[in-house]
């Protein structure tokens, strides 16, 4: 295995940056379009200028995306403003507040940070998909760069792994690689791709929650094919598209796909629930509604099923949806914000952007950095592979700039030998 040095890693992103070509779109609909397309979101990297991609604007540069492998090169790496805070939250109409710079995650929530191998004992990587728990974390292992073949749950107090099953490749399918993983209530989904050739091309795969045989239960073709995100319930995997707004299903016993009736205006948010709009949110098995009770002084408002998030002349604003325990996020900024709504609410946990990445609880009010700090002003860190918003996020253990480094026998960026990652649950942050 060929390992490049930073000096080389620095080289190859210098390439990049001299062949990129110039983005057509604002900033902020760039960041967007990540979400929006839904390939698989992968480390989330800021670089200083030297490594960036192309400048956006004054003073505001886009990262470098990895080597394109699978899913990767199609989601822009997450932006970096080099102003300050004050200047970013003069832009988007915030007053920042004199809030205290939060500590790390490991500091704050001691209990939901650990540290696990950056690969298997056979050498495969791991890429972190959801906490199943306080102390279980599911994890896909790849024999290559972005190419998921296993999934396995790793026990954060046993301090070891246990394998699920195998995630195969279907028979004479060029290209393919597996996408984002969905856990339901029995079963644990996944979908594929060809993503190099932008065929109209998908296949759904189930596996029993406890382990077992993964099975094939479709393969489709068409626009239909454009898995936007993915989601399993008793007895049917339900995808939404890019671009749409209607949801499909087909049962896991295998058949044809069918449009699954009322869900025009909807797509897919999280378990069994659909937005119809940022802020209102539909249960697919109950047809349940919920929208903010009260959210008088807040625009730009977006909400998971327990908690919103929303701007006022003051900021950033967090309450519940029936409108209690209304708190102002000082001195933040949401991050990767499309027109002030946060992209992912993570239960009741939000990203935000602190002079730096961190998460933010909307039931406690408590923040805490995350990431592993690679220059001056850029940060690495990942979120996992879920496709509805996880529950977990990662960042190499070690606190040096080689913690990632390019395999230049497989391709792509992986961990330097040796290395760990530090693994925040969100499901084990303890509550008021």
């Amino acid at each position: 295995m060929t390992w490049r040095t930073e000096e080389q890693i620095g080289g190859v992103l210098r390439g990049m940056a001299e062949r990129a070509p110039e983005p057509e779109d604002d900033l902020v609909e760039l960041v967007a379009g990540r979400r929006r397309r839904r390939t698989r979101r992968r480390w989330r990297a800021a670089f200083a200028a030297a490594a960036v991609v192309a400048v956006i604007g004054a003073g505001t540069t886009l990262a470098a995306p990895f080597a394109h492998r699978g899913g990767e090169g199609r989601d822009t790496a997450v932006a970096l403003s080099t102003d300050s805070p004050e200047d970013i939250a003069t832009r988007g109409g915030l007053r920042p507040g004199a809030g205290p710079a939060p500590g790390m995650a490991s500091e704050v929530w001691p209990a939901a940070v650990t540290t696990m191998p950056a690969e298997a004992s056979d050498g495969w990587m791991y890429r972190p998909v959801t906490a199943l728990g306080p102390t279980e974390i599911l994890v896909t292992a790849e024999s290559s760069f972005e190419r998921a073949g296993r999934l396995e749950i790793y026990d954060t107090t046993a301090r070891q792994s246990r394998v699920l099953g195998q995630m195969p490749a279907p028979p004479g399918i060029a290209g393919y690689f597996p996408q984002d993983v969905e856990v339901g209530p029995g079963h644990i989904a996944w979908y594929g791709t060809r993503p190099n050739d932008d065929a109209e091309w998908a296949d759904l795969w189930v596996l029993p929650r406890d382990g077992g045989i993964a099975r094939q239960i479709a393969q489709i073709t068409g626009p239909i094919a454009k898995i936007a995100q993915i989601a399993v319930t008793a007895d049917h995997i339900v995808w939404s598209l890019t671009g749409e707004e209607i949801l499909y299903r087909v049962p896991l016993t295998g058949g044809a796909p069918e449009v699954v009736p009322g869900t025009e205006g909807l797509t897919l948010y999280a378990g069994s629930w659909a937005h119809r709009g940022p802020d209102q949110l539909v249960n697919l098995e109950t047809w349940e509604t919920v929208r903010p009770t009260d959210a008088s002084g807040v625009t730009s408002v977006r909400c998971g099923v327990e908690w919103c998030i929303g701007r006022s002349p003051a900021g950033l604003i967090t309450f519940a949806i029936d409108g209690a325990g209304r708190r102002s996020v000082t001195s933040a900024s949401e991050r990767g914000s499309p027109g002030g709504i946060a992209p992912d609410i993570h239960g009741r946990f939000v990203e935000i952007d602190d002079g730096g990445p961190a998460i933010y609880d909307m039931s406690t009010g408590k923040r805490a950095r995350i990431g592993t700090k690679t220059s001056e002003d850029g940060y690495h860190w990942g979120v996992g592979i879920s496709s509805s918003p996880t529950s977990t996020l990662y960042w190499p253990a070690s606190k040096e700039e080689s913690g990632a480094c390019l395999d230049g026998e497989r391709g792509g960026e992986v961990p330097c030998p040796g290395a760990e990652i530090e693994v925040l649950n969100l499901l084990a942050v303890p509550g008021e």
